[in-house]
């Protein structure tokens, strides 16, 4: 026997404009794929294919063949759209033994001493060991090879609903499908809560407080278990976190409290007291009624910035840096100039919906010597550097939304920051990665302005 494990997208309901798969979950960033595992090996099924529907090599690189888990795994690419039965008549030369199919987002309670080597009845038919009817989706299935071959032949929907359905006669267990936040929330609250009874490897921290990349948490802030604490999470000394799961840039300042929360970033909460509510970027959503709010937050960071003497301070250390990186350039730019393509455009120079006019360079296919001179002492940065020390920008990041109905809407968006350019992530050591998402600005942005001026001064030297 041979196990299936189709990870289709969840339907829109759940997919509300995540910033990344969270749907791998439960128990976040360690994928419910764990738990499958676990399960396929319990019932004594070692052989797994995987139909992948991410459009990078993620859960490859994660798990490889699958010899940690002493399962051999292997992978295929899963198509927008197809239903259960179109996904099997792809793979059909793959169908040559008993299949255990686990078919879209869902979780399965299942009990350990229960469980037994799975073992097909003699009567043909497909058996459902979570007890729900034959819809095809979100269910856990074994079928027969010879059904199979006969199911997959026809290639019609009918020929599958038309089939018998039945309960396997010695496992079942319930099974919840993933198809809402809250539904989400109850789930990893639940393996976290009671990690000691799933015995993963993803859930093995004796106080059930969970903590994934790039965390930090000052000594003073209070936690509650269970709690997860996802990527890039940052929790200032008067917080109170409790039963809740963050991740994905999530900032919580003083006098904060959140308990039973669900926050998916990147999010910015300070001075608020929430209880059994999800956060969605800057907007919270009320699981009861599905009404959405804005989150309505004093920005002390903003105001701190803002103040002249902090002003001062960060303006002074930017010319010092800025004009030792421009002080051979500004004539090199001058001569150059005329030889490298540009257009120019106006962006959001900040969440106030001040405009900045500055020229885009786009280097040619085929870039004849002074154009190659041009980008190779990085003058295409002259402009943006100038701008910095006129005060019309920050230096926090090099990514700005251009004019327009789209640029505006996704400004609106985010978090309110200090005036100037929005930056990727909030602390140095993340600076390097590609600024493809726009973030707010913090504490740490002095500490991350430096290092990106620093990092563009190594470069040229190198």
């Amino acid at each position: 026997m041979k196990g299936l494990l189709n990870c289709r997208l969840p339907d829109p309901p759940f997919d509300q404009s995540l910033p990344f798969p969270i749907w791998l979950a439960p128990v976040c960033e360690k994928p419910v794929l764990e738990y499958y595992f676990d399960l396929f090996l319990y019932l004594g099924v070692t052989e797994i294919l995987l139909v992948d529907y991410l459009q990078t090599p993620e859960i490859s690189a994660r798990y490889g063949t699958g010899a940690a888990w002493g399962i051999q795994l292997s992978y295929i690419e899963g198509l927008s759209g197809e239903v259960l039965p179109e996904t099997l008549e792809r793979l059909k030369h793959h169908l040559q033994d008993d299949l255990l199919v686990v078919d879209g987002p869902l979780f399965p309670f299942y009990d350990r001493q229960t469980l037994k080597t799975l073992q097909l009845p003699r009567e043909t038919g497909i058996y459902s060991l979570n007890q729900r009817h034959l819809d095809l989706t979100d269910n856990i299935l074994l079928v027969s090879h010879q059904l199979l071959n006969t199911l997959v032949s026809e290639n019609r929907f009918d020929a599958w609903i038309q089939v018998p359905l039945d309960y396997h006669p010695e496992v079942r267990f319930p099974v919840i499908p993933l198809h809402s936040l809250a539904a989400y929330l109850q789930i990893n609250l639940e393996i976290l809560g009671r990690a000691e009874r799933f015995e993963l490897q993803a859930v093995q921290e004796p106080d059930k407080i969970w903590k994934g990349r790039n965390v930090h948490v000052q000594t003073e802030a209070q936690l509650g278990s269970p709690l997860w604490l996802g990527t890039d999470t940052v929790l200032g000394a008067g917080a109170q976190v409790s039963r809740s799961l963050l991740t994905g840039h999530v900032r919580v300042e003083d006098e904060t409290q959140l308990q039973e929360c669900l926050v998916i970033g990147p999010s910015y909460l300070q001075g608020v007291n929430l209880q059994r509510k999800f956060v969605i970027g800057q907007e919270i959503l009320h699981p009861a009624s599905g009404q959405r709010e804005r989150l309505q937050i004093e920005w002390a960071q903003q105001n701190r910035l803002q103040e002249p003497a902090a002003r001062l301070e960060k303006l002074s250390w930017e010319k010092d840096w800025i004009e030792n990186f421009l002080r051979n350039r500004r004539k090199a730019y001058a001569f150059l100039e005329r030889f490298a393509r540009f257009q120019n455009k106006r962006f959001y120079a900040n969440a106030q919906g001040q405009l900045l006019e500055l020229p885009v360079f786009k280097q040619r296919k085929q870039p004849a010597l002074p154009e190659k001179w041009f980008y190779h002492y990085q003058l295409d940065k002259v402009p943006w550097y100038e701008a910095v020390l006129k005060g019309e920008l920050w230096l926090v990041g090099n990514q700005l939304q251009e004019e327009g109905p789209a640029g505006w809407e996704r400004v609106n968006q985010l978090p309110v920051y200090a005036p100037g350019i929005y930056a990727y992530a909030n602390l140095p050591e993340l600076a390097h990665l590609p600024m493809n998402e726009l973030y707010y600005c913090n504490a740490a942005s002095l500490d991350l302005d430096r290092w990106i001026l620093e990092q563009s001064l190594k470069d040229l030297n190198a």
